[in-house]
C-alpha cells in the first residue's frame, strides 16, 4: 500500500459529513491520517475505526454520483 492506491491531500469542494473525530490539516485537507492510523491501528489496512464501510461512506456517499 501506498501513495498511489488512492488520492491524498483532497479539497472537498461539496460539504462532507465527515466524523469530527477523523483529523484534517489546517487548510482543512483530507490527508492519509484523516483515515488511517500508523501507530496504534490493529485494522489490515491502518485504518482509525473499525467500520470499514461506514468509514468509506462518511465521505464518499453514492447517492451523490
Amino acid at each position: 500500500m501506498g501513495i498511489s492506491d488512492h488520492p491524498v491531500r483532497i479539497d472537498l469542494k461539496d460539504p462532507v459529513r465527515l466524523s469530527p473525530d477523523l483529523p484534517r490539516i489546517e487548510d482543512g485537507m483530507i490527508t492519509c491520517i484523516t483515515c488511517h492510523e500508523p501507530h496504534r491501528s490493529l485494522d489490515e489496512y491502518l485504518l482509525r475505526k473499525n467500520w470499514k464501510r461506514e468509514l468509506c461512506l462518511s465521505s464518499h456517499n453514492p447517492k451523490n454520483r
